[in-house]
């Protein structure tokens, strides 16, 4: 149940003759805060006047969203709750500190959602020998490395565990933790997610072009700025085409046949690149140590989810962990 305080209401349907149809609980949470740290919006949800649908659609549900958009939304008794609402949102610090509650709420439960994601892949992931592979996808990350598997940092891995969590104590030292060796073993995964490698298609006409007349110059910053969970392998040739290119796109007049122009200069370089791309398949895993099985990494993906649950003090739906059997090994 969540400690801070939640702005609900009954919502009904305006029908004929008069009558209402009750719709169910809404909860105006997020709303009701955009409008006290605006201040001056507050006014509709004191009842001074109607609340703009557009303020409060996204956090309606469907039945009071259709009622909502036709004008037929009725809210009794909003006023009164807004303002015992408003009372313990002061009582806890004021708006802004329950903003930081909803976004550290929110990011709760996108912790628990990777994790979830990750055990779900992991359950329906082969087991390849590392020698298949050139690169690893770290499964906390994300991040492609390159190298073998069984190379890890579990400093590095576990970085970002470390800064969310906000400990203090630097748990390599042994301190109120315990043995490091026994930390580093519990939260370091022991699989990686293997990767795939297919030709690189090239550079994206339209938002190369895009970045192009924005003033962009830098090559490889555009071509790896998207791509944090991919990389190319292989060096990109004979860029001094696209530089002549971007040099007489912008010196000529924008018209249908410089933008053309431009775009076939693209395609001729693209066609001339023989780079590889390296992406994540997560329906592939890598053991990070020598004698690990598949259960060994669903048990610690349940693992990683409960801890994960634990530290953000979210609970949500864990999933069952099934009995070992041929298909996990």
């Amino acid at each position: 149940m969540d400690w801070y305080p939640r702005l609900k209401v009954l919502a009904y349907e305006a029908v004929a003759d008069g009558a209402a149809r009750t719709i169910g609980m809404e909860d105006l949470t997020a709303p009701a805060l955009r409008a006290m740290l605006k201040s001056e919006g507050i006014g509709p949800w004191l009842g001074e006047a109607p609340i703009p649908v557009k303020d409060i659609v996204r956090s309606l549900s469907s039945d009071a969203r259709r009622a909502a958009v036709h004008g037929r939304l009725k809210l009794p008794g909003l006023a009164g709750e807004f303002r015992s609402f408003a009372e313990k949102v002061h009582g806890i610090g004021g708006p802004s500190v329950m903003r930081e509650c909803l976004e550290s709420k929110e990011m709760c439960r996108a912790m628990v959602r990777e994790a979830s994601e990750m055990m779900k892949d992991v359950l329906g992931a082969e087991v390849r020998d590392s020698r298949q592979f050139t690169h690893f996808v770290n499964p906390l990350t994300g991040v492609i490395q390159s190298g073998t598997a069984q190379v890890v940092s579990w400093r590095k891995l576990t970085g970002p565990l470390y800064e969310a969590s906000g400990w203090t104590s630097d748990p390599s030292t042994g301190g109120a933790y315990g043995d490091p060796g026994d930390w580093a073993g519990r939260l370091v995964p022991p699989f990686m997610f293997g990767t795939r490698r297919t030709r690189w298609e090239g550079l994206d006409v339209l938002r190369y072009a895009e970045y192009v007349a924005s003033g962009g110059i830098d090559l490889p910053s555009f071509v790896c700025g998207d791509r944090a969970s991919e990389c190319l392998e292989g060096r990109l040739t004979e860029t001094w085409r696209l530089d002549e290119a971007a040099a007489e796109f912008l010196e000529r007049r924008p018209t249908c046949e410089t933008r053309q122009a431009f775009a076939d200069a693209v395609r001729d370089w693209n066609a001339r690149q023989s780079v590889v791309l390296v992406s994540p398949d997560r329906s592939t895993v890598v053991a990070a140590r020598p004698g690990l099985d598949k259960q060994d990494m669903v048990e610690w993906c349940r693992e990683h989810l409960l801890s994960v649950i634990e530290t953000y003090n979210w609970i949500g739906p864990v999933p069952d962990l099934p009995a070992p059997g041929p298909a996990m090994r």
